[in-house]
């Protein structure tokens, strides 16, 4: 999924008649298209931080762009496709932003979907007790303790076969030093009452328990295409080399008074 730009072949036909040389024209292209890659991969990052709230610099960082070279006469523009240390990609994360359709699972969602926690048609949002990240994300941490309440030891790497057990003990306890309540977690497949499908926190006092949802399942839903990286993109990179390309040969054939 490049997307490549190159240089139409009427100003080079234009140069060579006011006598510029292959070589110069060359180097006025390479220098062009590594220009509208720049202007490209800007505007693409830029249509990110207005389409996404607070997207994380993850997500911005997964955007790439390639210059041309003498021996490759050819710059584009896409996503980083060595991804994070689970081979997941920007790319892949903003696919059904970028090309409509149904978003994958995510890899907590896969999990609980192992973990028989969650239907396998349905997909995870964060519910009024979740804990949320500066970006907008449901936390890491609480992630991985939801996973090892439920028994994740045998999926995750760094959660040992005997954390669940011992999650589950720690977290039933109420805090003395901090005065946080202690909890239980707990899943529903279906809905039950007014509770929607989801996992839950159960917290008991003197007074009975309260119960507060920190996952809520939905029905899996198609996205409509609402990030254009491809063609915002393009259209930046397009304008900009138009602009350098006529500079660079502009610049070339003053200094050889022509």
């Amino acid at each position: 999924m490049n997307l490549n730009i190159k240089v139409s072949g009427l100003k080079e036909a234009q140069a060579r008649i006011r006598g510029l040389g292959d070589s110069k024209i060359k180097a006025a292209t390479v220098a062009a298209l590594n220009d509208g890659a720049r202007a490209g991969y800007d505007a693409a990052r830029a249509e990110m931080q207005r389409v996404f709230d607070r997207p994380t610099p993850w997500t911005l960082g997964g955007a790439r762009y390639v210059k041309a070279t003498k021996q490759k006469i050819e710059s584009s523009i896409d996503f980083d496709k060595w991804g994070n240390k689970q081979g997941v990609t920007v790319e892949k994360v903003l696919a059904a932003q970028i090309e409509g359709g149904q978003r994958k699972a995510k890899r907590h969602e896969v999990a609980l979907r192992a973990l028989l926690a969650m239907p396998r048609d349905m997909l995870a949002v964060p519910g009024s007790a979740a804990q949320m990240d500066r970006y907008g994300n449901m936390s890491s941490g609480q992630i991985r303790q939801i996973q090892a309440w439920f028994g994740a030891a045998e999926l995750f790497a760094g959660v040992t076969a005997n954390s669940n057990a011992k999650t589950r003990a720690k977290l039933a306890r109420d805090n003395k030093r901090t005065g946080a309540r202690g909890f239980q977690y707990f899943a529903l497949q279906q809905k039950r009452g007014k509770l929607l499908p989801g996992i839950y926190q159960r917290f008991t006092t003197a007074f009975g328990s309260a119960i507060k949802p920190v996952i809520v399942f939905i029905k899996q839903a198609n996205y409509r295409r609402r990030f254009d990286f491809y063609g915002v993109g393009m259209r930046a990179a397009q304008r900009q080399i138009d602009v350098s390309f006529d500079k660079y040969l502009d610049q070339m054939l003053r200094e050889r008074g022509l």
